[in-house]
């Protein structure tokens, strides 16, 4: 690496950004106008006349200008043309589509749909976890497809647009270009159900995306033909597999999946649990390929060319070919795509003998990336990506300039023996490479933990560490790959080594995530803040610095930098991680705060979060049928959407999965005070009790046990009052001995009921009659929980069902002669938030366009 070192330090140090150099970088002024336009369209939406309008007003204002003589004021017309055609292009790419496009059909039911399409990607193995209501371990798969006709009763109609396919079973053998007819069902992408959630539906819309179709079996995908016209497309998704292929061989089964991720870019058959150590410990992005794996794989690249004496325009050419087709080959994801580019336009500018500008050349690729699909702008891991490597350009780490060293001291040097000289360049290297790393950890912090939520203290030190194994298992990956199929003997060989250096990666992975106080789980900053810190971080990096910040300092360590930046910055980063627990205290220091509370939307599942009017939390309920992690992750983002680090009383209702089978995994993410059971659960033997009653004991959480009768003030004017069960229980299932908790605030009061139905159901109903004005409907909404005779005993005003169909919707509606609003579903309007004081009841469902 120490040629590609010395090349780019000659190149950086003739383009050294001066006093003034930030002022004369054309594109990256550029890229900010065109961000900003799509940016402004994606929130705003005024149309597309508007848009062409404002550009015909920017570049008549270049126009005139120029030819008037005002070179500097006819750069902000230019400035406006630009960011006006990206906002206009951002607008065609996100609101027009075909009129005989299929998601224009998608509802958020399943219908049952017969189309024919062309695969646009070989069928990969997807997780269970990102199917809904896929449930157990059954394998799955998916891939993408381009509509081309659809059937209407027996007519075949035209039909366009981009779509996810998936299925059960083992993936077909198809390939990208292969024409399929699919029997299938056509459902629109869910937007978020919940606060917090990850909205899949607008990730899938910047895809050009709008629905999914399930197949049930592999035999409702039928092969019309096969594609026999060339395409490269179809040569990299064959190349792609024959490379899986061979790591799958060669790596072994303990280490493939993970060799294919980091090489490949191909996450999907890498087990969730695995994924979650990297994202503690706060090494995400080496699971993800982005500059630094290239980085890497050129370097050696070109240590090779540089020992084969091959000539300099072939070594350039080389290079470059390298990156775009190990940037096609990996998926033409962002990160990869910027760090291809970038080493394109370096070696341009080296083959051309002239200064390649950094910023300009990073901005220039992130054009490229909006031109191509300019949703980019708002995807975190393209943010990621261009901030990591837009702070090490902006703070001179990038240019890996150094201080001219002392002569005597360079002296004093050489007169060293080699092992104490190489030692200390390869220290002085560690020391910079972390540096690096500390500086790029701080800028992405906020970020992070505005998407993540995760504050990973184990990653400062641990990505410093993780180079050597990750060197290794990229070479010998990549050497698997090239001559894995022509000589098995040797592709085994560098399978081994490759196996080897994943197996420490993940070790040294895997030890720095059970390291106590190593990362913690905390609500992520608010939108506001993230635009404040950037915005600081941009004038710091564009501030002009001054020659005096360039003194002389120890050879070979970075050059020194204002220190009231730095200092800045990092109290912004120690703000990003208290601001939002900070904002909810302030808030709840009104004493007048309504009773809020909301029911998530778990599918098949129950989980709610009462607010109090202190600021303390109660959490009835925390599961789902299907991935407990993912019920987990559900339940995390919306407390951390409400800035929540603590839960003061988790109440657990019955010894039913979906009730409970979260509570472990959000046991580890917060602090709890209390869990809150009925007598009948602690005397369950089953296997899932057990597992959930090791989970409590592990965390040292006191467990107390409600029963009828029980009466507890959780706030100033708030009382929670226990109906059922009595000490023994009843005779019964798990549902029938199902706490029952009445929660009044102000004379306003919600009934949460779990599943009680049976026995249960009859012992509560004899109970006097108690007007609710919100009522959780017993089991799920379910008939066999006599929803009429519950109705006439509670009479609330507002009825709430959680559960994953909405069959029982309609049911309700009918039973109670209510309108639309009284009676909601979480499985068609997502979570349910009611607020409730002395004045009134506010009751709304997330997804309620009026929200």
């Amino acid at each position: 690496m120490g040629a590609w070192e010395r090349m780019v330090t000659a190149d950086t140090e003739r383009n050294s950004m001066g006093a003034a150099g930030w002022r004369h970088q054309p594109l990256l002024w550029t890229c900010l106008a065109t961000g900003l336009g799509v940016v402004l369209d994606r929130q705003t939406g005024p149309g597309l006349p508007v848009w062409i309008a404002a550009g015909a007003v920017g570049a008549g204002w270049y126009v005139c200008l120029w030819w008037l003589g005002w070179r500097r004021a006819s750069a902000v017309g230019l400035l406006l043309a630009a960011g006006s055609v990206a906002a206009a292009w951002h607008h065609v790419d996100w609101r027009l589509f075909g009129d005989d496009d299929l998601g224009r059909a998608a509802r958020p039911d399943a219908r049952p749909v017969v189309l024919e399409a062309i695969i646009l990607e070989s069928p990969r193995r997807a997780p269970v976890a990102e199917i809904p209501g896929a449930g157990g371990a059954e394998e799955r798969w998916r891939t993408a497809v381009r509509v081309k006709q659809v059937r209407d009763g027996a007519v075949w109609r035209p039909a366009s647009g981009l779509a996810r396919l998936t299925g059960s079973g083992a993936p077909p053998k198809l390939a990208a270009g292969d024409r399929v007819r699919v029997f299938g069902q056509l459902q629109a992408v869910s937007p978020a159900d919940n606060p917090g959630a990850v909205d899949y539906a607008l990730l899938a819309r910047g895809q050009r995306r709008l629905c999914l179709i399930r197949a049930s079996h592999v035999g409702a995908v039928e092969l019309r033909a096969r594609s026999t016209a060339w395409s490269a497309s179809r040569y990299l998704h064959w190349l792609r597999g024959h490379c899986h292929a061979l790591l799958r061989r060669h790596v072994g089964p303990a280490r493939c999946e993970l060799a294919a991720t980091l090489l490949l870019g191909i996450r999907d058959e890498l087990p969730g649990e695995r994924t979650e150590s990297f994202l503690m410990t706060g090494t995400m992005h080496v699971l993800a390929i982005s500059g630094l794996h290239v980085g890497l794989l050129i370097g050696g690249l070109w240590w090779v060319a540089r020992w084969l004496t091959l000539p300099r325009v072939m070594t350039l050419l080389l290079v470059v070919g390298f990156a775009l087709f190990y940037a096609a080959l990996s998926g033409l994801r962002p990160p990869v795509m910027r760090a291809a580019l970038l080493v394109a336009a370096w070696c341009e500018a080296r083959l051309l003998q002239r200064p390649a500008a950094a910023l300009n050349t990073l901005a220039g690729s992130a054009l490229v990336l909006i031109v191509m699909r300019p949703s980019v702008v708002f995807e975190t891991g393209a943010q990621l990506s261009f901030l990591a490597v837009a702070t090490l350009v902006g703070w001179r780490f990038g240019s890996w300039r150094t201080v001219a060293a002392d002569p005597l001291r360079q002296l004093v040097d050489q007169a060293r023996p080699w092992p104490v000289r190489w030692l200390r360049r390869s220290l002085a290297t560690w020391v910079r490479l972390w540096w690096r790393g500390v500086v790029v950890w701080l800028v992405s912090l906020p970020l992070v933990l505005a998407r993540f939520h995760v504050l990973s203290l184990s990653g400062v030190l641990l990505n410093a560490v993780l180079w050597p194994p990750l060197v290794v298992s990229l070479f010998a990956g990549l050497l698997t790959m090239l001559v894995g199929g022509l000589v098995p003997g040797l592709g085994w060989l560098c399978g081994r080594v490759c196996d080897g250096g994943l197996w420490c990666l993940e070790t040294m992975v895997d030890l720095a995530g059970r390291v106590p106080g190593g990362h913690h789980w905390l609500p992520g900053p608010p939108t506001w803040f993230l635009l404040l810190f950037y915005t600081v971080w941009a004038t710091c990096v564009l501030l002009p610095r001054r020659d005096a910040e360039s003194a002389a300092g120890a050879p070979g360590w970075p050059v020194a930098f204002s220190a009231w930046r730095t200092a800045l910055l990092l109290v912004l980063a120690a703000a990003s991680v208290v601001v939002s627990p900070a904002l909810r205290s302030w808030e709840y220091r009104r004493a007048d705060r309504p009773l809020r509370v909301t029911f998530l939307a778990m599918g098949h599942g129950t989980s709610v979060l009462c607010e109090f009017s202190d600021g303390r939390t109660l959490l009835y309920d925390a599961g789902s049928l299907g991935d407990p992690a993912g019920a987990a992750r559900t339940i995390a983002q919306a407390l951390w959407a409400r800035g929540l680090l603590r839960v003061d009383q988790l109440v657990i209702s019955h010894a039913d999965a979906d009730h409970y089978n979260a509570v472990p995994e959000l046991l580890g993410r917060f602090a709890v005070g209390q869990v809150w059971v009925a007598p009948t659960l602690l005397r369950r033997t089953d296997e899932g009790t057990w597992a959930l009653r090791r989970g409590i004991g592990a965390t040292g959480v006191p467990v107390r046990c409600l029963v009828a009768g029980d009466r507890r003030q959780m706030a100033e004017r708030t009382w929670l009052a226990v109906l059922h069960p009595p000490p023994d229980g009843v005779a019964g299932s798990d549902n029938a001995n199902s706490l029952v908790l009445r929660i009044t605030h102000q004379g306003r009061s919600v009934l949460l009921t779990g599943d009680i139905e049976g026995n249960g159901l009859e012992a509560m109903l004899n109970l006097p009659p108690l007007a609710c004005d919100v009522l959780l409907a017993p089991h799920h909404g379910s008939r066999h929980s006599r929803p009429d005779d519950v109705l006439r005993w509670a009479r609330p005003r507002f009825l709430v069902i959680s559960g994953g169909r909405t069959d029982s919707l309609e049911q309700m509606r009918r039973i109670t002669g209510w309108e639309r609003g009284r009676v909601l579903h979480t499985a068609q309007g997502g979570a349910v938030i009611a607020e409730l004081d002395r004045e009134s009841v506010r009751v709304r469902a997330w997804r309620d366009p009026r929200r």
